[in-house]
């Protein structure tokens, strides 16, 4: 049974103890140590390479105005075999 003096000192006991844990959890949040993300050599290598792949221009110029010429000319042509097979490689 719970008398109404002992109530506020129980709920002052309560949020002493709550106040002290949260320091205590604080700390260990500040005493842990942080996560880090090592790369092996290989994958330094790989992400290097990536990098210097998405920084190359992937248009074929001279291609390009080839094509544009053999279309403008109306020489260029595409055979159905070379479409169905270009299609059956794509994988998703």
């Amino acid at each position: 049974m719970i008398i109404n003096n002992n109530v506020q000192a129980i709920a002052s006991f309560y949020a002493a103890n709550s106040a002290t844990g949260t320091k205590r959890a604080r700390a260990a949040e500040q005493a842990a140590p942080k996560d880090e993300v090592v790369l092996s050599n290989n994958a330094q290598s790989f992400r290097d390479m990536l990098k210097e792949l998405h920084g190359m221009d992937g248009v074929r110029q001279q291609r390009v105005e080839e094509l544009s010429r053999q279309i403008e000319s109306g020489t260029y042509n595409v055979s159905s075999a070379n479409i169905a097979a270009s299609m059956l490689n794509v994988r998703f």
